[in-house]
């Protein structure tokens, strides 16, 4: 059951106060503003982040976890190309290593890259365990042909002709994809691979269930969605910007597994929730999220990531007004990353990044954007 039919059940954290837009015109960039005040950037815990933490420990009761990043990764499903042909830029300078995702990742107009960060961040030792070369980016789901643009949650479904025609249509929110450089075990040689995990946040619908829903869904007006422009690994805890709310948080020991034997066709038995009506898991089927007549989804990723909690900007946050910014240079990312210039998420073509080097050898904690 999807959360609009849950009144009062599935408000999501944070839920920060929102300012009014400025004057048209009124934000343009002249020169370099004054000092800031140090209230802007102070954060506080959410109000639900204990029930929110109730929600998480029942839908890990429901559902088993992954076993860990290291046992996520080992079973990483995609392989990452180097010195691919798939360039949509063509006058990018030629970079020092260049990494193509999967073919149906590098051509899809859906998913748009973000933020980048890895396990350098994460630990002073650069190891997760003992696995080291572990680095995670996010992306944000940019195209939902032929749904509505009505903001209420409501009037914004796919209809079934939609859902036949391009699972697309759903607006799936946010992933995060593990990525790992390694020596494979059996040949020898050195290979990328890589697996994504849906982001979610949890809610009670009307049947008294635990569910989870993509990180889009119930925040209109504030924001139409999160695109996880920024996101650290620190210890345990993932941290994903949320624009004008503050930072939402994840924990890499609530992975949840849809497929623990691995083979999407067997429709794996699930556990069951307080009501004691043992589920079953589907993630062959791309159009649904969450639990629906005792069957979960998850727009068919294996793993799902839910948030556990949130810390809020305290201060009212600004809003920009409607007009587009000015024409800007092209992009330049801090060293040691190199990017090429972002097409439009709304056209079609390949997404490729570009990282130099030696920061396919460490990563560092210098962090860039690939849209």
């Amino acid at each position: 059951m999807s959360p609009e039919h849950a009144p009062g059940t599935c408000i999501q954290e944070p839920r920060t106060t929102e300012g009014t837009a400025s004057p048209l015109g009124a934000d343009g960039w002249t020169a370099p503003g004054g000092t800031a005040s140090p209230g802007d950037f102070t954060l506080e815990p959410g109000e639900m982040n204990a029930e929110t933490t109730r929600r998480v420990t029942r839908l890990a009761s429901v559902l088993p976890t992954s076993g860990g990043v290291q046992k996520l990764l080992a079973g990483a499903n995609r392989t990452i190309q180097p010195w691919c042909s798939r360039d949509p830029f063509g006058t990018a300078p030629d970079p020092d290593v260049k990494y193509c995702l999967h073919t149906d990742d590098s051509i899809s107009r859906e998913c748009v890259p973000q933020g980048i960060t890895g396990v350098s961040d994460a630990k002073n030792d650069e190891l997760w365990g003992d696995a080291g070369n572990i680095q995670l980016f996010a992306s944000y789901d940019s195209w939902d042909p032929g749904r509505e643009n009505d903001p209420l949650p409501t009037a914004s479904d796919c209809t079934e002709a939609e859902l036949e025609a391009d699972d697309a249509c759903n607006q799936k929110g946010v992933r995060i994809t593990f990525v790992q450089s390694r020596t494979n075990p059996a040949t020898g040689s050195p290979e990328v691979k890589y697996r994504h995990v849906l982001l979610g946040w949890t809610y009670v619908n009307s049947a008294d269930h635990v569910s989870f829903d993509g990180l889009h869904a119930a925040e209109y007006p504030i924001q139409k969605g999160v695109h996880a422009g920024g996101i650290v690994w620190y210890g345990n805890y993932l941290y994903v910007a949320d624009t004008r709310n503050g930072l939402r948080v994840f924990d890499m020991r609530h992975i949840l597994d849809l497929d623990p034997d691995g083979d999407p066709r067997t429709h794996d038995a699930i556990g069951t929730d307080t009501d004691g009506v043992r589920t079953t898991s589907d993630v062959e089927d791309k159009t649904k999220v969450g639990r629906h007549d005792n069957v979960w989804y998850s727009f068919g990723y294996r793993y799902v990531m839910p948030q556990v909690a949130a810390w809020k900007f305290k201060a009212t946050q600004g809003r920009r007004a409607a007009t587009p910014p000015p024409a800007a240079s092209p992009r330049t990312w801090s060293r040691p990353w190199k990017a090429a210039p972002p097409t439009s998420p709304r056209r079609a073509g390949p997404t490729t990044c570009r990282w130099r080097s030696a920061a396919l050898r460490a990563w560092p904690r210098t962090r860039a954007r690939c849209t």
